[in-house]
């Protein structure tokens, strides 16, 4: 599974204050939690584009549960930031499920080990379409999980979403963990 997971709004952020060193500290502080959910979730992060995070999962389940923990860590840093009089910087998450091609891209001069193909760019596409503070998946990972681990989590109603690139609609669901 392949996940990414971006802040909104950051870069209007940094326009905003331009002029603050804390904006490394902020960035890097949201990057650290993101950071532990996926690895907690036994997930790879493939790499850090700015303000976006991509990371690799085995089981689309895990990669889930990753967005979720995720959530809800922004959820906590949210509300603090609320009470210091801070803007709130809220999480989309777009998880999309299928084979990847994985391997150095790049040249002599710089090589990043990476995953590329359909299922990285439609990832990237459906987190594009993702509201802020949710979790926006495919019906590929909602079927792979359901399949498995049907009580681990709760799925929205389908929907269909145009992005870049494909013909059809992206058939697409939101998705959180199960109440315990």
């Amino acid at each position: 599974a392949v996940l990414f997971c971006d802040i909104v709004g950051f870069t209007a952020y940094v326009e905003r204050h331009a002029g603050d060193e804390s904006i490394i500290d902020t960035l890097n502080s949201i990057l650290r939690r993101v950071s532990g959910s996926v690895r907690r979730a036994g997930g790879s992060i493939d790499k850090f584009m700015g303000d976006c995070i991509m990371a690799l999962f085995d089981d689309p389940a895990d990669a889930v549960a990753s967005a979720a923990d995720m959530q809800a860590h922004a959820g906590d840093i949210n509300s603090l930031r609320n009470r210091a009089g801070q803007q709130v910087l809220q999480l989309r998450i777009g998880i999309h499920w299928g084979e990847v091609v994985i391997g150095n891209v790049g040249t002599a001069e710089r090589l990043d080990w990476t995953a590329i193909g359909d299922v990285v760019n439609t990832a990237s596409r459906i987190e594009k379409n993702c509201p802020p503070g949710e979790i926006l998946v495919s019906t590929d990972v909602r079927d792979a999980i359901l399949a498995k681990r049907p009580d681990e989590f709760v799925f929205g109603g389908t929907f269909g979403i145009r992005v870049k690139g494909k013909r059809g609609e992206i058939e697409v669901c939101t998705a959180a963990q199960a109440a315990a």
